[in-house]
């Protein structure tokens, strides 16, 4: 092989490992067998040693791919095997102590929380450890994450044979063994140790962020700068989710790089040293991930965010792929049931929107329109398409408003998100600097609710759509990479006006 063809190979190495290392660590969790799939990883890894020693590079980095796969797919279904939960066979009259893990959700018919058993007895008690919902009656005072709380209720299976498989999937995800249906709670401590202090630090920011606000506006200015829908209206659940702009209310790595750069910021205006901001960046994009609502999203969220910042602020090129790609690893390597999340493949098909589709769309509409709007445009298409396969596959329908409601609040919810986090120190420095930045933010999370009921209200906002429909969707999704790779390519053929 010529010399410049080894580097470009060279250069496709990783990325090929990391592809096939992902794609084995999404097959996991469908039953592979361990032993085999090991065995084929260390066979494939001898072939492709053998292969690189006598110079056949192309067929070493297939056999190394294949390899990286096999161990992907062993390592995910030993992973499976070792952390799923067996629902509970035993149902009955239980009592005793709860943690509350996440915010809880309210209802018409009930308040809902995740929490882990600490010292539930009687006759169908599970074993301490066990993650259950817990459903409280409707109107009582939610708990807060880290509360340890006296119940006395029944427990039962958390889904009934009835139930839809979307939801025997997310309690699978969730690792949640039964149902506690309580009368009420009764507080008695908050949680100790490391996970207690995380609960303090989220208690902490939920309090702050939108000091002096309530209602829907509250909720969305805390989901959009905190993650998660705590304290939203069913209906402005549901307008937000018709409208396709839900996904504002996921942290993405954008919050995190703004909350990385923001630091680098104040220590270089302190003087502090090239490896003090790096320090301080690092420092300040964990608390504010260990202070978000969410579990993959917000774990993808800061890989991505401190990836792409850790690249830029060493000065080498941002690979991202490869941040995309090894992110995905890490996550699927930690809980390979994750690839079955919607929350998860949405976060991820957004971002390859960004990354293949909104750079063609945008040079081409740079002919037509100002820049900064073509690429807002581009934007906007290019996660849409990208993510309607995944809408259509995992919720049966498709938001048909999506992208002129984003055209709209994308551009309002970034400085939502800094407002609000700022609002949050200051109100720990002085409340009424606090309340006061915190309804500058209202106004935008005022702007992007009056979108969502305004979009979700025509006729025709939501159209259903079957599973099988992902497919061509998908071939949708990537009309406009190819026709832009076809239009560079073939002589005598002009390229898109205004690039």
């Amino acid at each position: 092989m010529p010399l410049g063809g080894a580097h470009a190979l060279a250069r496709h190495v990783p990325l090929a490992m990391l592809a096939a290392l992902v794609v084995g660590l999404a097959l996991g969790p469908f039953g592979a067998p361990v032993a085999t799939a090991a065995a084929g990883a260390v066979a494939m890894a001898v072939v492709g040693w053998m292969l690189a020693r006598n110079a056949h590079s192309r067929a070493a980095v297939v056999a190394l791919a294949v390899a990286c796969l096999c161990a992907g797919t062993a390592w995910g279904a030993a992973r499976v095997q070792a952390t799923e939960v067996r629902p509970l066979t035993r149902w009955g009259h239980v009592q005793g102590t709860v943690v509350v893990d996440q915010w809880p959700s309210a209802t018409r018919r009930a308040v809902r929380a995740q929490v882990i058993a600490d010292g539930l007895w009687g006759s169908a008690a599970p074993a301490a450890g066990a993650r259950l919902l817990l459903d409280l009656p409707s109107g009582t005072r939610p708990p807060e994450v880290g509360e340890v709380i006296q119940v006395s209720g029944t427990i039962g299976p958390a889904a009934q044979d009835r139930a839809p498989d979307w939801w025997f999937a997310w309690l699978r995800r969730k690792h949640i063994a039964a149902r506690v249906k309580a009368d009420g709670w009764t507080p008695v401590g908050t949680r100790g140790g490391a996970a207690g202090d995380r609960d303090a630090l989220r208690r902490w920011a939920a309090r702050n962020v939108a000091a002096g606000l309530s209602g829907d506006i509250a909720a969305i200015v805390r989901g959009m700068a905190l993650g998660g829908g705590m304290g939203m209206s069913e209906d402005t659940s549901q307008r937000m989710r018709d409208a396709g702009l839900w996904h504002l209310l996921a942290v993405s790595g954008q919050n995190v790089a703004v909350v990385g750069i923001g630091m680098a910021a104040l220590l270089g205006a302190a003087g502090a040293s090239r490896r003090s901001r790096l320090v301080g960046m690092g420092l300040a994009m964990g608390a504010y991930c260990l202070a978000c609502d969410g579990g993959a999203s917000v774990a993808r969220a800061g890989l991505m965010g401190g990836l792409a910042l850790a690249a830029d602020f060493g000065g080498a090129p941002r690979l991202r792929w490869h941040a995309l790609l090894l992110a995905l690893a890490v996550l699927l390597a930690w809980d390979p049931l994750s690839i079955d999340d919607p929350g998860l493949q949405l976060s991820f098909a957004a971002v390859c929107g960004l990354f293949v589709i909104a750079p063609p769309v945008g040079r081409w509409l740079r002919g037509w329109l100002p820049g900064p709007v073509a690429d807002l445009v581009a934007q906007s298409t290019g996660a849409g398409l990208a993510t309607a396969p995944v809408l259509a596959s995992g919720f049966g329908n498709l938001s048909t408003v999506g992208l002129l409601a984003n055209l709209i609040a994308v551009p309002v919810a970034g400085p939502v998100v800094v407002i609000a986090l700022v609002g949050t120190v200051a109100h720990a420095l002085w409340a009424p600097l606090g309340v006061l930045v915190a309804l500058v933010a209202a106004i935008g999370a005022w702007i992007v609710l009056l979108v969502a009921r305004v979009a979700s209200s025509i006729p025709g906002a939501v159209v259903p759509m079957p599973a099988w429909a992902a497919l061509p969707l998908s071939l949708v999704a990537g009309l406009p990479p190819t026709l832009w790779w076809w239009l560079r390519r073939v002589p005598g053929v002009t390229s898109p006006r205004g690039t």
